[in-house]
Parts: structure tokens; C-alpha cells; sequence
């Protein structure tokens, strides 16, 4: 495990060094904001600069986060950005415009518009209790036809970074990109359902993988009344021993920070980084767990390459996004 002095001062080092730009989609609850508030926190102390761009639904929720920014950060800039449904691809269109013409107007003189880091942490947790069955009305498709889950999970994450692409490649830095979910839970891909459109390939582990851990965080989305009723008395009852094993917020968002500094940069000649998901080291895409080291994956991506996996999964993503461009329901 990567100790909290170290993460501290990465990221005390990281927000020291020159001005940044951040975006934050799903940033006004759980982990998105724990990684918002150390972003404010550290910048705070020992920042250059910084504005921050926070994408989410609820305008109350970001009313308070954005004044409790301020009131640790009052030198940094925090803008929200309202989102209406990001499971659809044509809303992440529209916010990632909207914060490109953002960015564009907010630039000091001398910047050049830009996007130093990217964090995506949006989901709807009581969908992962739900089968799939177009059928029913409690969890169709999208009306672009993909699965609301799977959309917020990796399609919409993918659009993101596809869309902000040209600011990402304007930092000076490089870039970071980070997407929260299940790093390091890949198993397996079912490469002939990769949409997981037969309800006997919906499951937990399979939604999981598709997707491709910051660890068990307490958040307010364990108490959503629309998860099963058994599994918020089970959560109920075990929360005073869940207290031992999961990570408090505040060092949850140090922790996902700590994967936007050097130790995760891609590879420059000298530097030391970590191994990436190729067994690489500084190959610049890493599955990291909560504990900052990377993941143990490096044979379950070996056999996913050999397999053609990569150009499978690349052919459907962008299949995806041709198909929703033109107007037209996915149906891959």
C-alpha cells in the first residue's frame, strides 16, 4: 500500500507545479466530490491555479459542494455544468460543449484552453440490482438503444474522453484520465454480447468487466430507498463492521487524486511510474486499487489483445457512436 504521506505530497506536488484544469463528471456526491474536496483542499495550501469544471444533475447538490470549494480554496474557480442524462450520448455531447465554449471563454490571456485532468465517476447504483429485459418498463433500453448501466458505466465515459480529446491533447502535462469504478474486477468479456443484450449475460460480474475500485467508500448512495429492500436492511445491520474494512471519504479522494500525478504518467525517459495494464512500466493506462498500487491484471488483458479484444471492443464502441450520430437506435 501506497502510505497517505506519500499520496499527500504527490499530490501536493501535482497542484504546486503550474495551474490546472479539471473536470468532474458525476462530481456533486460520493467519490467524484471526496476527490473534488482534496483537489480544493490541497490546491488550498499550495496551489498555482485552478478551475474546475463539475458536471452533475442535482443544481442543490452543486450549490453546496461548489461553496464548500470556495470556502476551503477561495482562490480557485468551480463551475457547474447541468447534465439531464448522461446515459445518453447525446446530453454527454451536449455538456462537452458546452464546457469546450466554457474553457474557451474562461482561459487566462496567454493559456491555451485545456483539460489537465478528467475524472468519471457517474452511475446509478440501484441499476445493478435490476435484470435486463427490454420488456419491462423498469430497466429498458435508452431510447439510443444501449443499456442505461452499461451507458454510464463505459459508453458514456468513452464519449467523454472521445469528445474532450482535443483539450486532454492541450495540456502540457499530459493528461490524466480517470474513470472510478471496478479496476482490476475484469474477468472475463463476452465477446459475442458485448452490448450483454441476452438477460442470461446481464449480471453483476459481467457489467462489471464490460465496463472495465476505489475501494468499498461509504456514500449516500447505499441509502438510495430504490435499492432492494434486503439489501438496505443487510446494510443496515453490517454497517458497524463495514466501518473496518472501507475507506473514509476524505482519504478516498486523496487516493483517486494520487492517480492524476507523475507515479501514472506515460513513460518519459528517467522517470520512475508504475506498470500499466501491458506490464509495462509508465505505459501510461493503469487499473489501480484503493490501496495507489496497480493491479495484478497483466495476463487477463494479455489474452484479451491475443484474442483480438481490442480491436473487437474499439469496432463496437465506435459502431456505437456512428450508429447515435446518425439519429438512428443501436442496435449491436
Amino acid at each position: 500500500m501506497v502510505q497517505l504521506d506519500l499520496v499527500r505530497a504527490s499530490i501536493s506536488s501535482l497542484v504546486k507545479s503550474r495551474p490546472l484544469v479539471a473536470v468532474f463528471v458525476g462530481g456533486t456526491s460520493g467519490i467524484g466530490e471526496f476527490t473534488i474536496q482534496a483537489l480544493a483542499t490541497t490546491h488550498g495550501v499550495d496551489g498555482k491555479g485552478l478551475r474546475v469544471y463539475i458536471v452533475g444533475r442535482n443544481i442543490s447538490a452543486a450549490v453546496k459542494t461548489i461553496a464548500e470549494c470556495y470556502g476551503i480554496c477561495p482562490g480557485g474557480e468551480f463551475v457547474f455544468v447541468k447534465a439531464n442524462d448522461l446515459s445518453l450520448l447525446g446530453d454527454v455531447d451536449r455538456v462537452c460543449s458546452e464546457i469546450i465554449e466554457l474553457e474557451d471563454k474562461n482561459k487566462a490571456d496567454g493559456e491555451v484552453a485545456r483539460i489537465d485532468i478528467l475524472v468519471m465517476s457517474q452511475h446509478y447504483f440501484p441499476l445493478l440490482f435490476e435484470p435486463r429485459n427490454v420488456s419491462l418498463p423498469f430497466h429498458p433500453d435508452t431510447r439510443e438503444g444501449l443499456d442505461e448501466s452499461l451507458s454510464l458505466l463505459y459508453y458514456s465515459r468513452m464519449r467523454f474522453a472521445t469528445q474532450l480529446l482535443p483539450l486532454l491533447l492541450a495540456s502540457p502535462r499530459p493528461a490524466h484520465i480517470i474513470s472510478i469504478y471496478a479496476a482490476g474486477k475484469e474477468t472475463t468479456l463476452t465477446s459475442s454480447d458485448l452490448s450483454l443484450r441476452d438477460p442470461k449475460n446481464y449480471t453483476l460480474s459481467n457489467v462489471r468487466s464490460h465496463a472495465f475500485f476505489p475501494g468499498l467508500v461509504m456514500t449516500g448512495g447505499f441509502g438510495d430507498k430504490r435499492l432492494p429492500l434486503w439489501f438496505r436492511v443487510v446494510f443496515w445491520l453490517m454497517r458497524p463492521l463495514l466501518g473496518l474494512v472501507t475507506t473514509p471519504g476524505k482519504e478516498s479522494g486523496e487516493r483517486v487524486l494520487f492517480t492524476a500525478t507523475e507515479e501514472f504518467s506515460a513513460r518519459k525517459e528517467g522517470e520512475e511510474t508504475r506498470i500499466g495494464t501491458d506490464g509495462v512500466r509508465g505505459s501510461g493506462a493503469y487499473a489501480v486499487g484503493i490501496d495507489g498500487e496497480p493491479m495484478a491484471i497483466g495476463k487477463i488483458y494479455a489474452t484479451l489483445r491475443a484474442e483480438g479484444g481490442k480491436e473487437q471492443v474499439w469496432e463496437h464502441t465506435t459502431g456505437a457512436f456512428r450508429e447515435i450520430e446518425a439519429g438512428r437506435k443501436f442496435t449491436g
